[in-house]
């Protein structure tokens, strides 16, 4: 098995990028000894500038953390976990894997793909293993950020991974529910968002809509702070102005399917009943539809305080309206779809991914989507027997996911529990197999899921690190574990033959450039001219659907949240030193790690004699967690913000499992009814 090895003896400076997230940032590492000493953000990069957040600059910390994961495990009888060998570790998870296969049935043996796994491209032969196997028993964190988002993507545009986002040189923007100074985006990646949001601010009409005041909102012209989860509503009666006055009804005509139906439905957004949902004044609505009409097309994007909460799917179909009424999809100014220099599908179309399927067996109510199955169905299916083995790839559900307590003892109950990770996470050590994975300075690696990037970018990273320990890669364990399952996942060739090249090479095969031209380029390859209007001649019959009956339908069965005083809506954030739960022991912080705390509102904290940095117990509908109190004007009266990625203070115990919106298949993490309390 192949890697790039480097002395030991010398100094070095290595450039890569980072893929923690999808903005790709590109990094100098200096090296010492093996070691890695210093990470900056490049300047020379032709994306990033020199940009990069903290959780970049803190790889090295990461690659060197003192619970790294370096030899294979296994629990053999009792508890604890015993150091075997590769061979032995694989053995047994091959035989007991079988065993179950033949006496439960394929579906018995499911996967996890995490945050992680999602982001390394040669992992994704596990596709191949699964398809082998015949099981339908996959599950990935999709469905705990961005199911809804797909859905609506699949029923508008005819494929689910057709995402779009603001045109750079939009003249103006709406960003609902999103805080990309931090999170960088969710279905695209920002790279150096501070540059970015200046620029769009610098037309005067930048506008954020939260009800919390985030970094984001803070570097905006405007900021908006409707009641949670009637963002739908604000679009809704922008759509309705628009189409009474100022509508581009030759792209309606041309491009779109489904106008009178829209038009019949939002006709209820008139300005008093907008107002009323929402919480906002009459003056806001005249504001943005002024902007509107000024510039005439737009660019939105919504982030996780949507598609987490219950009216995603409403407020993303209302999305699509306002941006079709203005004639912005896939054109200059509006929204802009990046074909991916990789994927390249300006050339040669989309392939229809198959997106409808049915559900697990313990909940047929929830469809299974683009091959997958809820991840919040996971607890059913164990603990309704049809699970009876896990394999967890680069994520740690028990942070994840609702339910945390239900969680574990669901997860302890499996004959199976594989899980590949970089270092000790609570499910790495409730596993019966624990499998060491390099991480991704040790690895070489093509990004694929290039769509999301910002720019028809690719950079093609050899591995940075030399390995040590037993550990290996994903794609290795894949394969070895295949070929004991009697699947050869590698054309006829020896896993121990093979390199991430190998692994990689196929992945580009339909890219702009050759594989080879690409890896000869060590900064990476651009298209620099965006292509406009490509997406027409792919959409099913050349038209945007606005009216999917399923979605619409949804509207009819909508209800205002009931009055609750002493409840207040649990509201979902990312913090700037971890990602999910990665890095969230501090490991990435200059100073003060991220903590867990409630963010209040100083009245309510008032109300419920709360004191900034005080303990408060939070109950929701499943459990309770105990949190630091932080005061703070930037949340909205009646919410609390609380992040998730702790494995101690899990957000997951204030959530509800049962909880998952039924076209999506996405778990509701967001608007959530909760109370709090002083702690005695």
């Amino acid at each position: 098995m192949g890697h790039t090895a480097f002395s030991s003896a010398d100094a070095t400076t290595r450039r890569t990028i980072c893929r923690l997230c999808a903005g790709l940032c590109g990094l100098i590492l200096s090296v010492e000894d093996n070691r890695i000493v210093k990470i900056v953000g490049d300047r020379s990069h032709p994306v990033s500038r020199g940009y990069t957040c903290p959780k970049g600059r803190a790889l090295g910390a990461w690659h060197h953390h003192p619970h790294r994961l370096n030899e294979p495990r296994i629990r053999r009888s009792g508890t604890e976990q015993v150091t075997v060998t590769w061979q032995e570790c694989l053995d047994d998870l091959g035989d007991r894997i079988a065993e179950l296969i033949e006496t439960h049935g394929p579906g018995a043996v499911g996967i996890y793909i995490g945050t992680a796994g999602l982001f390394d491209g040669t992992s994704q032969i596990w596709r191949s293993l699964f398809a082998a196997i015949g099981s339908p028993s996959v599950y990935s964190t999709i469905s705990v950020d961005a199911a809804t988002t797909l859905l609506v993507q699949d029923r508008v545009s005819g494929n689910p991974l057709l995402a779009g986002q603001p045109d750079p040189d939009a003249k103006m923007v709406i960003l609902i529910g999103m805080n990309p100074m931090v999170s960088h985006g969710q279905n695209f990646g920002m790279t150096a968002p501070k540059i970015q949001l200046r620029q769009w601010a610098s037309e005067g009409r930048l506008w954020v809509v939260d009800p919390r005041r985030t970094e984001t909102a803070e570097v905006a012209n405007h900021h908006l702070r409707p009641r949670l989860g009637s963002e739908y509503a604000i679009l809704g009666h922008l759509t309705r102005e628009i189409l009474r006055d100022g509508a581009d009804r030759e792209f309606l005509e041309t491009f779109t399917a489904g106008v009178d139906a829209i038009e019949a439905l939002v006709a209820r957004f008139d300005l008093a009943t907008t107002c009323r949902l929402t919480g906002l004044k009459p003056a806001v609505f005249e504001a943005l539809l002024r902007d509107i009409r000024a510039t005439g097309r737009l660019g939105i994007m919504t982030g996780t305080g949507v598609s987490m909460s219950r009216t995603a799917n409403l407020t993303l179909l209302m999305q699509y309206a306002l941006l079709a009424v203005t004639g912005s999809l896939d054109r200059p100014g509006g929204e802009w779809y990046n074909p991916g220099f990789v994927r390249n599908a300006d050339a040669t179309g989309w392939p229809r991914c198959s997106y409808d399927g049915p559900g697990a067996p313990s909940r047929p109510d929830i469809p299974s989507r683009m091959g997958e199955y809820s991840a919040g169905v996971l607890i059913d299916e164990i603990e309704a027997g049809n699970l009876k083995a896990l394999i967890i790839l680069g994520g740690n559900p028990i942070i994840a996911l609702p339910e945390t307590e239900r969680l574990r003892r669901a997860l302890d109950s499996l004959d199976v529990l594989a899980v590949a990770d970089v270092i000790e996470t609570e499910s790495v050590g409730r596993a019966t197999h624990v499998l060491p994975s390099y991480g991704q300075l040790e690895r070489a690696d093509l990004p694929y899921i290039d769509f999301l990037s910002p720019r028809q970018f690719v950079q093609y990273t050899p591995a940075m690190m030399t390995p040590s320990g037993g550990r290996r890669p994903l794609w290795w364990m894949i394969a070895q574990l295949g070929l004991r399952l009697g699947y050869d996942l590698t054309g006829g060739a020896s896993p121990d033959d093979l390199t991430d090249d190998d692994m990689l090479r196929p992945l580009a095969g339909n890219a702009k450039a050759s594989f080879d031209e690409i890896k000869a380029a060590p900064q990476g390859l651009e298209i620099q001219e965006r292509p406009w209007g490509w997406v027409d001649r792919y959409l099913p019959g050349g038209r945007w659907n606005l009216a999917p009956p399923d979605i619409l339908a949804q509207f009819d069965t909508l209800e205002p949240p009931a009055e609750r005083p002493d409840h207040f809506l649990l509201i979902p954030a990312r913090q700037k030193y971890k990602l999910n739960s990665v890095m969230s022991d501090g490991t990435a912080a200059l100073r003060e790690p991220d903590r867990p705390t409630l963010g209040i509102n100083p009245d309510d904290a008032v109300r419920l004699s709360l004191k900034d940095g005080a303990e408060a117990i939070v109950r929701g509908g499943n459990g309770d967690v105990c949190a630091i109190t932080s005061i703070e004007e930037r949340v909205l009266p009646g919410t609390v913000s609380f992040p998730h990625g702790f494995e101690h203070q899990s957000v997951g115990n204030l959530t509800v499992a049962a909880e998952i919106d039924p076209l999506s298949g996405m778990v509701v993490l967001s608007g959530i009814p909760v109370t709090v309390e002083a702690t005695a």
